[in-house]
């Protein structure tokens, strides 16, 4: 069974469309793709206060990268000291990690709080609204219709051998969240972002199967804090990374004519989904 959001990696290589590709009913066109990308790289250049000076970036990601290395090389090493040498002779190390982290930690900071004074900023109201008008207008062009609600999917890169798929992990996580728009249409239950609309006909849902336990995936898409209003009771950890831990998450069972599928959410947005269309829970 293979998830609609799976990405094969083949030869180092990612592919180009995800499984359930079969699915698609809508796509943005090339031409229409590239003005549309070109739309954000202008928005993107014409406002170079929106954006975080690569230095800084650069050097939040070296002291990130040392201080990881130092920790490494502690871990490592500790089986070849005894407990009372094992400041004495890693003193150091624990002084360089504890130092570039510190560094990355701050200037990660920094970056959120430009971020968050820029887009505040009264004055910058209108390059905000510029954005969102943009973006608007490439969901209006693959047909997401207005009342469309936003819910987050996780994906995956894995790799096939002897038949069996393995996900490959990045960062210690082994799903993306992505945000998608969800709308019936068509008695189809589609899953829509800025490139492609997916539809899955209704009748070849099966149910909902929940699967508990400690999730790792990366990225929160939502404008609320995980710690605030509808969030809170699902109890989700963040790391400055994007790293996300969840406790549970939801698959939904697909059996069509094109195939057995799978579509993983997670549990913090699964009412979204079960407010929209009645599907069964398999036990």
């Amino acid at each position: 069974m293979k998830n609609v959001f799976g990405y094969k990696v083949e030869n180092k290589k990612i592919s180009e469309f995800f499984d359930g590709d079969c699915f698609v009913t809508e796509r943005l066109d090339s031409a229409r793709e590239k003005e549309i990308e070109e739309k954000f790289n202008s928005f993107d250049k014409d406002n170079p206060k929106f954006r975080i000076p690569i230095w800084v970036t650069v050097i939040k990601f070296l002291s990130w990268f040392v201080g990881l290395a130092a920790i490494i090389f502690i871990i490592i090493i500790l089986e070849n000291y005894k407990t009372s040498l094992l400041y004495k002779n890693l003193s150091y190390f624990y002084f360089i990690s504890g130092l570039f982290l510190f560094i990355s930690l701050i200037l990660t900071i920094i970056e959120q709080i430009k971020k968050c004074k820029y887009l505040k900023n009264e004055k910058n109201g209108n390059t905000q609204n510029d954005f969102e008008k943009i973006y608007k207008e490439v969901l209006e062009s693959v047909g997401v219709p207005d009342n469309a609600i936003k819910l987050d999917i996780m994906s995956y890169e894995y790799k096939e051998k002897n038949s069996s798929i393995k996900i490959i992990k990045f960062l210690s996580t082994y799903y993306f969240n992505e945000e998608r728009y969800i709308f019936i249409n068509n008695n189809m239950l589609c899953f829509a972002d800025i490139v492609n609309i997916v539809c899955i006909p209704l009748p070849s849902i099966k149910g909902l199967k929940k699967f508990s336990g400690n999730v790792k995936t990366f990225g929160w898409n939502k404008e609320e804090d995980i710690k605030s209003g509808e969030y809170e009771k699902y109890k989700l950890k963040q790391n400055k990374f994007g790293k996300l831990l969840i406790n549970a998450y939801y698959v939904l069972k697909i059996d069509d004519p094109k195939g057995e599928f799978e579509i993983f959410i997670p549990e913090y947005d699964i009412d979204k989904l079960t407010s929209l269309v009645e599907i069964d829970i398999i036990e």
